[in-house]
């Protein structure tokens, strides 16, 4: 195990590298959100987890701009975890 905090689990195998986000991602995201003080509310998203889940979970997520508004901003900020989750898809931690 890579690394184990309140946000997400990474396990690191020979080959592969699985990451669990906690409680899920809807919870991930809001929980997330919450610490950069970004309001789901303000991109038209609900901020409960089955609220939200209901959004991504639909097959027009991909088009759903307050969505990608929303990921925008919590991708764009300086957050540790956003951080660490880029250099894991980077491949950096190899």
């Amino acid at each position: 195990m890579l690394l184990n905090n309140n946000y997400i689990i990474v396990y690191k195998t020979k080959n592969s590298i699985l990451v669990v986000l906690r409680p899920d991602l809807e919870g991930f995201l809001l929980r997330l959100a919450n610490t950069m003080n970004i309001n789901v509310k303000e991109f038209g998203l609900p901020s409960t987890n089955a609220e939200l889940h209901r959004i991504t979970g639909n097959t027009n997520i991909k088009t759903n701009t307050n969505f990608k508004a929303f990921l925008q901003n919590v991708m764009a900020a300086n957050n540790p975890v956003i951080s660490y989750l880029r250099q894991i898809f980077c491949c950096q931690i190899f």
